[in-house]
């Protein structure tokens, strides 16, 4: 009917929007990744595995929306799940250097720093991480158990790690990151 034109007309309109905004923030870098920018976790323009690991995360407790991700190369940003243009920056920023900066820059090393972080960052704050991730078993009222696999710390770590390099550049872990990247 429409009512879903003008929905769909809206929702162009705001995946048009966050890939302007995010592009001039990837055009700012010496290397730049590709952007993908879909519109809902039932979007075709999601890849299906993605689509699918979500559903499977959210019927296991994970909780909120997929902001974005980086895979294969590409940033892949959810337009429905932001707000403000400043969510759209924030998200370009945290997948393109967090995630596709740690990878490409620490390479094979990262797991070691990763591992290292498991064992000795915050265990609250990488506990938090897995059950917002729906990497941990939680009981009834969602409060941590264990995590669900041997790989689920080294998970958690990486978004609290991609979390530091975009908010707290000079903190502690991304020092040793770095110092890690320069050894390497």
């Amino acid at each position: 009917g429409a009512g879903e034109g003008a929905a769909g007309q809206g929702r162009q309109a705001k995946v048009a929007r966050v890939t302007s905004i995010a592009q001039a923030v990837i055009d700012a870098w010496a290397v730049k990744p590709g952007l993908k920018v879909f519109h809902g976790m039932q979007d075709p323009a999601a890849p299906k595995f993605v689509r699918e690991y979500d559903n499977q995360q959210r019927s296991e407790g994970a909780q909120g929306d997929v902001e974005g991700f980086f895979w294969q190369g590409d940033i892949w940003i959810n337009a429905a799940a932001l707000k403000t243009d400043a969510d759209v920056v924030r998200v370009a920023y945290h997948e393109g250097l967090g995630h596709a900066g740690l990878r490409g820059h620490f390479g094979p090393e990262l797991d070691r720093v990763l591992d290292s972080m498991a064992r000795n960052y915050n265990q609250e704050a990488l506990q938090r991480k897995a059950v917002q991730y729906g990497e941990a078993k939680t009981d009834a009222n969602g409060k941590f158990l264990s995590y669900k696999s041997e790989r689920s710390p080294l998970l958690a770590a990486e978004e609290l790690l991609a979390e530091l390099s975009q908010t707290r550049p000079t903190s502690l872990w991304v020092r040793k990151a770095v110092a890690a990247i320069k050894a390497w």
